[in-house]
Formats: C-alpha cells, structure tokens, sequence
C-alpha cells in the first residue's frame, strides 16, 4: 500500500529509551580504553581483531564448491561454510553466488538457512550457512 500523509498520523509517536541514550553517550565519553574495558565484545567485533571463522574441518565436495564445519566466533556457534573449490576460477563466481541468494530467498524447514554471502580475502566467494 502507497504511504501517504494520512497513513503517517496512524503510528504512535516514537518516544526514545532514556537509558538507551543514557548508555551512548556514558560509552561515547569512555574513550577507547574504557570502551574495551566495558564492552569487550562489541570491541572485538568493532575492531575487527576477531577472526570470524575458525577450527576448520571438511564435510564435502560438490561441482563448485567445498563444505566446512568451522566455528563462527561472531556468534559463538558452529556452522557450515561453501567456498568455491580451488580448481573453480572467475567462471564460477557468479553462479556461485547466484545459487547462494537462490537459497537464501527461500523459507522453508527442510531448505538449509544461508547466513552471510561474502569474499574472503583471497578476493574468493563464499557463503556461510547452518550446520546440519
């Protein structure tokens, strides 16, 4: 349905969360060294320093692809990682990458969730899903 003037006024008026402006700006003021002491998690991940995925293990091989068990320290949970085989080139990439939205932009129990659809830093797609 197009938005127009009159659907606006039907939404309650958003009020902010006090203590939620309270803790920005308490964090804001902490500097960098208070921040990590504070919240060493949101550091980490803001700095980058944690190497997401670790404690690779393989699990198969397809046409184009290879699947690992690998840890994903973001989330702190196990997962299942598609990257596009060695011996697959440039050629690949973009049905590699299409068959990953494709299974992404499904919603069904039986159909593996995809997570993240990325390049790792050999410049190589790869796609992280559930682990089943």
């Amino acid at each position: 349905m197009p938005e127009t003037e009159d659907s606006h006024s039907e939404l309650p008026e958003f009020v902010p969360d006090r203590s939620l402006r309270e803790a920005y700006f308490e964090a804001s003021e902490l500097g960098d060294a208070g921040l990590e002491a504070r919240c060493p998690n949101f550091s980490a991940l803001k700095s980058g320093k944690l190497d997401p995925y670790r404690d690779f293990s393989f699990l198969g091989r397809g046409e184009r692809k290879q699947v690992f068990r690998t840890f994903d320290t973001r989330t702190d949970r196990w997962i299942a990682l598609a990257r596009l085989r060695e011996d697959r080139g440039p050629d690949f990439y973009e049905a590699f990458i299409e068959e990953a939205r494709m299974v992404a932009s499904l919603n069904h129990p039986n159909i593996i969730k995809v997570h993240e659809l990325a390049v790792d830093a050999a410049e190589r797609p790869y796609f992280t899903m559930d682990l089943k």
